[in-house]
Protein backbone atom coordinates (compact mmCIF):
# COMPACT_ATOMS: atom_id res chain seq x y z
CA UNK A 1 0.00 0.00 0.00
CA UNK A 2 2.74 2.42 0.77
CA UNK A 3 4.66 2.02 -2.71
CA UNK A 4 1.21 2.64 -4.50
CA UNK A 5 1.19 5.91 -2.27
CA UNK A 6 4.40 6.82 -3.08
CA UNK A 7 4.24 5.87 -6.63
CA UNK A 8 1.26 8.00 -6.98
CA UNK A 9 2.49 10.78 -5.36
CA UNK A 10 5.38 10.44 -7.54
CA UNK A 11 3.61 10.29 -10.21
CA UNK A 12 1.64 13.57 -9.81
CA UNK A 13 4.42 15.61 -8.94
CA UNK A 14 5.76 14.24 -11.97
CA UNK A 15 2.72 16.06 -14.18
CA UNK A 16 3.00 19.05 -11.93
CA UNK A 17 6.47 19.23 -13.02
CA UNK A 18 6.32 18.53 -16.70
CA UNK A 19 3.09 20.55 -17.26
CA UNK A 20 4.23 23.68 -19.31
CA UNK A 21 3.67 26.91 -18.05
CA UNK A 22 1.30 29.67 -19.02
CA UNK A 23 2.61 32.82 -17.67
CA UNK A 24 1.98 36.24 -18.58
CA UNK A 25 2.22 39.53 -17.24
CA UNK A 26 -0.98 41.09 -15.64
CA UNK A 27 -2.78 43.63 -17.62
CA UNK A 28 -1.83 46.47 -14.93
CA UNK A 29 1.59 46.18 -16.06
CA UNK A 30 1.02 46.36 -20.21
CA UNK A 31 -1.58 49.79 -18.41
CA UNK A 32 1.65 51.02 -16.20
CA UNK A 33 3.75 50.99 -19.91
CA UNK A 34 1.02 52.43 -21.38
CA UNK A 35 0.37 55.49 -19.26
CA UNK A 36 4.15 56.21 -18.98
CA UNK A 37 4.69 56.30 -23.17
CA UNK A 38 5.49 59.51 -24.47
CA UNK A 39 3.47 59.73 -27.62
CA UNK A 40 0.20 57.63 -28.14
CA UNK A 41 -1.34 57.95 -31.76
CA UNK A 42 -3.45 56.38 -33.92
CA UNK A 43 -1.24 55.20 -36.63
CA UNK A 44 -1.86 53.44 -40.46
CA UNK A 45 0.76 51.45 -41.32
CA UNK A 46 2.01 52.17 -44.48
CA UNK A 47 5.11 49.82 -44.92
CA UNK A 48 6.26 46.81 -42.88
CA UNK A 49 9.76 45.09 -43.23
CA UNK A 50 11.31 42.02 -41.83
CA UNK A 51 14.85 41.52 -41.51
CA UNK A 52 16.33 39.11 -39.76
CA UNK A 53 14.63 39.38 -36.20
CA UNK A 54 14.24 43.36 -36.83
CA UNK A 55 11.07 45.11 -37.44
CA UNK A 56 10.16 48.34 -39.36
CA UNK A 57 7.19 49.63 -39.90
CA UNK A 58 7.01 53.26 -41.68
CA UNK A 59 3.05 54.65 -40.39
CA UNK A 60 0.94 57.52 -40.80
CA UNK A 61 0.13 59.36 -38.22
CA UNK A 62 -3.68 59.70 -38.10
CA UNK A 63 -4.43 60.89 -34.77
CA UNK A 64 -2.25 62.27 -31.73
CA UNK A 65 -3.65 61.52 -28.60
CA UNK A 66 -0.78 62.52 -25.78
CA UNK A 67 2.56 63.54 -26.56
CA UNK A 68 5.82 64.94 -24.21
CA UNK A 69 7.85 65.11 -27.26
CA UNK A 70 10.27 68.88 -28.68
CA UNK A 71 9.30 69.26 -31.15
CA UNK A 72 5.32 67.64 -31.57
CA UNK A 73 4.52 65.59 -34.23
CA UNK A 74 1.22 66.37 -36.28
CA UNK A 75 -1.27 64.68 -37.41
CA UNK A 76 -0.23 63.19 -41.21
CA UNK A 77 3.15 62.90 -40.67
CA UNK A 78 5.11 60.07 -41.42
CA UNK A 79 7.47 58.13 -38.64
CA UNK A 80 9.70 54.68 -38.47
CA UNK A 81 8.76 52.13 -35.73
CA UNK A 82 11.75 49.85 -35.45
CA UNK A 83 11.92 46.77 -32.72
CA UNK A 84 13.31 43.31 -32.42
CA UNK A 85 11.08 40.28 -32.92
CA UNK A 86 11.68 37.60 -30.09
CA UNK A 87 12.86 34.22 -31.11
CA UNK A 88 10.12 31.74 -31.93
CA UNK A 89 9.26 30.04 -28.27
CA UNK A 90 8.29 26.74 -28.05
CA UNK A 91 4.60 26.20 -27.15
CA UNK A 92 3.74 26.85 -23.43
CA UNK A 93 6.97 28.71 -22.50
CA UNK A 94 6.52 31.48 -20.41
CA UNK A 95 7.27 35.28 -21.20
CA UNK A 96 5.66 38.40 -22.03
CA UNK A 97 3.57 38.63 -25.58
CA UNK A 98 5.37 39.42 -28.48
CA UNK A 99 5.10 42.61 -30.31
CA UNK A 100 2.93 41.95 -32.86
CA UNK A 101 3.44 42.52 -36.76
CA UNK A 102 1.39 45.14 -37.95
CA UNK A 103 0.36 44.34 -41.91
CA UNK A 104 0.39 47.35 -44.50
CA UNK A 105 -2.68 49.23 -44.30
CA UNK A 106 -3.51 48.25 -40.68
CA UNK A 107 -4.53 50.71 -38.05
CA UNK A 108 -4.08 50.92 -34.38
CA UNK A 109 -3.89 52.86 -31.63
CA UNK A 110 0.10 52.66 -30.73
CA UNK A 111 1.80 53.57 -27.62
CA UNK A 112 5.86 54.55 -28.36
CA UNK A 113 8.96 55.93 -26.89
CA UNK A 114 11.48 58.35 -29.13
CA UNK A 115 14.60 56.64 -30.39
CA UNK A 116 18.05 58.75 -30.04
CA UNK A 117 17.64 61.42 -33.46
CA UNK A 118 21.25 60.38 -33.87
CA UNK A 119 19.27 57.06 -35.75
CA UNK A 120 16.79 59.18 -38.08
CA UNK A 121 17.13 58.22 -41.44
CA UNK A 122 15.36 59.51 -44.67
CA UNK A 123 14.44 62.96 -42.35
CA UNK A 124 11.71 60.61 -40.13
CA UNK A 125 11.80 60.14 -36.90
CA UNK A 126 12.16 56.88 -35.18
CA UNK A 127 10.12 55.46 -32.13
CA UNK A 128 10.24 51.75 -30.39
CA UNK A 129 6.96 50.35 -28.68
CA UNK A 130 6.80 51.25 -25.07
CA UNK A 131 4.46 48.82 -23.70
CA UNK A 132 6.26 45.36 -25.41
CA UNK A 133 2.97 43.16 -26.54
CA UNK A 134 0.62 45.99 -26.03
CA UNK A 135 2.04 48.37 -27.63
CA UNK A 136 -0.37 48.31 -30.36
CA UNK A 137 -3.97 47.75 -30.04
CA UNK A 138 -6.60 48.01 -27.34
CA UNK A 139 -6.38 50.26 -24.39
CA UNK A 140 -4.96 48.75 -21.03
CA UNK A 141 -4.26 52.16 -19.28
CA UNK A 142 -7.27 51.50 -17.00
CA UNK A 143 -5.52 48.16 -15.01
CA UNK A 144 -3.96 49.05 -12.40
CA UNK A 145 -2.10 46.78 -9.46
CA UNK A 146 -4.34 45.19 -7.56
CA UNK A 147 -1.86 45.27 -4.33
CA UNK A 148 -2.60 47.80 -1.75
CA UNK A 149 0.61 50.28 -1.77
CA UNK A 150 3.38 49.84 0.64
CA UNK A 151 2.29 51.94 3.20
CA UNK A 152 -0.81 49.87 3.96
CA UNK A 153 1.28 46.37 4.58
CA UNK A 154 1.99 45.33 7.36
CA UNK A 155 5.59 45.78 8.72
CA UNK A 156 4.99 42.91 11.81
CA UNK A 157 2.88 41.10 13.21
CA UNK A 158 -0.09 43.53 14.77
CA UNK A 159 1.98 46.28 13.29
CA UNK A 160 1.82 48.87 10.12
CA UNK A 161 3.94 51.16 8.68
CA UNK A 162 4.32 54.18 8.92
CA UNK A 163 3.90 56.60 5.89
CA UNK A 164 6.99 57.63 4.34
CA UNK A 165 7.69 61.24 4.22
Amino acid sequence: MDQLVSRAAAALLLACVAAPARAELPPWVYGDEQRRAPLLAEIRVERSLSKGLIQTLRARLLDIRRQSLQPPLRPGGLIEIVYERPPQRPFGWAGPSAIPVLAPGSRSLAWLTPLPSTAAMAGLRRFAPAAGGQSFGPSLEAMQDPSPPAEQLPSGPGQRQQPRS
